[in-house]
């Protein structure tokens, strides 16, 4: 999978060529600066990803796509998170989760809830960390009900019980 990387950058730059010409510049180039700060994270080239998404960011703003807004503010918290900048992190993760939630993403809600359960999990605020799992189970388990696929494991056992992990010798 990450030899296909350097193509879909390749791709993703030809796309905002094409998208420059194009009367429909604005849309095209989101979805470009997206799938490459996507890429740029897969290549752990986090400070370019950023770059990227914040392009992405600007563009939804201008032009009012509150959902790519969401999208933008999540995929900016995971690059941050990547660099170590939990507290930054945890701002994107939190503006992803309000706007998830005025724009009635359900899916994103669990993906914020979700991202701050591990970013919180990273600071060592197990609680709060378990907290915030709990509320991307339950939104996971009820978008899967009636459905045949296993529920994703999001709460570790290190924060059931982080006793569990300290072995004392």
């Amino acid at each position: 999978m990450a030899e296909r990387i350097p193509q879909d950058i390749a791709d993703q730059k030809e796309r905002l060529t094409v998208a420059q010409i194009n009367k429909n510049t604005a849309e095209k180039a989101r979805c470009a600066y997206c799938s490459l700060g996507c890429a740029y994270i897969s290549l752990s080239d986090f400070h370019r990803a950023i770059e990227y998404h914040n392009r992405h960011l600007s563009i939804a703003k201008e032009v009012g796509s509150r959902a790519c807004e969401g999208t933008a503010n999540g995929n900016l918290g995971v690059a941050y998170q990547s660099l170590n900048e939990l507290q930054r992190a945890i701002e994107y993760h939190n503006r992803h989760l309000s706007i998830a939630k005025e724009v009635g993403s359900r899916a994103c809600e669990g993906t914020a809830y979700g991202n701050l359960g591990v970013a919180y999990q990273s600071l060592n605020q197990l609680q709060r960390a378990i907290e915030y799992h709990k509320q991307h189970l339950s939104i996971t388990r009820k978008s899967v009900v009636g459905q045949e696929k296993d529920l994703p494991m999001v709460i570790s056992a290190s924060l059931i019980n982080p006793s569990a992990n300290s072995n004392e010798q």
